[in-house]
């Protein structure tokens, strides 16, 4: 073995740690709410001991959290007052009245269950438990939310803000599409509280029916929007029939390959003739390539029974198993023969397939 120490190889290893230690910041501010003591206009001047009395801390401790911050550039110090900070662009999305606020999503993903569970991963790689989760919490996943209301709005507010990102970014790719034009009947699938479909409202008929169907669990917290119906049912079990479009964003990777069959299936019966299935998920990339799904799997993984994320091939072999056919690839999408998509997701995160003649 090669023991000269190289000193450089250490600096990535350094990076990582100092970044999780950052994330303790982060949460700490997250759940203190202290952005919400700023002034609503990002680059406004305050100081570290008005937004402690604001959020009723210890003004040292805040002063000492705020100047943390300044290294994942959330707020800034100013040069000459070290007293004085703002929040930046990205800060401002911390704050409650922002639309698009990030708070539950950082609760979500540093909660005491999610770490709890991930802390056992290795525990699931060894084959001593099968699932960390349940491992841990004793109930599956969905059963867990659903006897713990407090982590299901903290699961159904995280899934919003990436529902918002998602929703925003095809409608504006797909506004124009004839694919929706002419659709009559919408089933987002797993749409916890309708805000993906409500941004895609414009691109659908004005006629079109659109339909949310999920767990009791998030029908309960859904946002009603009179344009949108909610149905309570499990995917698992069965489909909102007589759909001609159905939408599933980040929903197959929580399952095993037998259950993505069994809601492919219960799509497929349950869907008129020539639906388009429209399925938006993070795919693993060749290696080499640096995607955020190789580390999204580890998660996946560590809190599911089977679930994971997928290569273009896998989920290819998902689809003709579960009887659609020719199905060809692009860069960022999945779709079937016979139709054009002229728009392609941009989301660095999606894979769009689309199916044409599921019967």
């Amino acid at each position: 073995m090669d023991t000269k120490l190289n000193l450089s190889s250490l600096h990535g290893l350094f990076e990582i740690l100092r970044s999780y230690e950052l994330m303790h910041c982060v949460v700490a501010f997250t759940k203190l709410k202290l952005a919400d003591s700023f002034p609503n206009k990002s680059g406004d001047i305050i100081s570290s001991d008005q937004i402690s009395q604001g959020a009723g801390v210890n003004a040292d401790k805040c002063h000492r959290i705020l100047r943390a911050l300044t290294m994942f550039d959330i707020v800034r110090q100013d040069d000459t007052d070290h007293h004085l900070f703002s929040l930046t662009d990205l800060g401002m999305f911390w704050r409650s009245d922002h639309d698009m606020c990030v708070s539950d999503f950082v609760l979500y993903e540093f909660s005491r269950e999610q770490y709890n569970a991930m802390y056992g991963l290795s525990d699931v790689v060894a084959g001593n438990v099968a699932n960390g989760w349940e491992a841990t919490h004793k109930l599956p996943y969905f059963s867990y939310m659903n006897d713990n209301p407090e982590y299901a709005k903290i699961f159904g507010g995280a899934m919003t803000l990436r529902s918002l990102y998602t929703g925003r970014i095809l409608a504006q790719l797909w506004r124009d599409s004839p694919l929706f034009k002419h659709s009559r009947f919408v089933v987002d699938i797993g749409g916890g509280q309708g805000l993906f479909l409500h941004c895609l409202t414009d691109i659908f008929n004005d006629s079109a029916r659109l339909v949310v169907q999920d767990l009791d669990s998030m029908v309960d917290i859904a946002h009603k929007n009179p344009k949108i119906e909610f149905v309570s049912m499990n995917i698992l079990e069965e489909a909102v029939k007589d759909g001609d479009v159905y939408i599933m964003k980040h929903v197959l990777h929580i399952f095993n390959d037998e259950d993505c069959l069994n809601i492919l299936t219960n799509i497929r019966n349950a869907s008129q003739p020539n639906a388009i299935i429209l399925v938006l998920e993070c795919v693993v990339r060749d290696p080499g390539i640096n995607d955020y799904a190789k580390c999204m799997d580890a998660t996946i993984m560590g809190c599911t029974s089977g679930g994971r994320q997928r290569t273009y091939e896998e989920y290819s072999r998902l689809f003709e198993t579960a009887g659609f056919r020719d199905l060809h690839y692009t860069r960022l999408a999945l779709m079937f023969k016979y139709y054009k998509l002229y728009d392609i997701v941009h989301d660095p995160f999606s894979v769009c397939i689309v199916s044409i003649g599921s019967h």
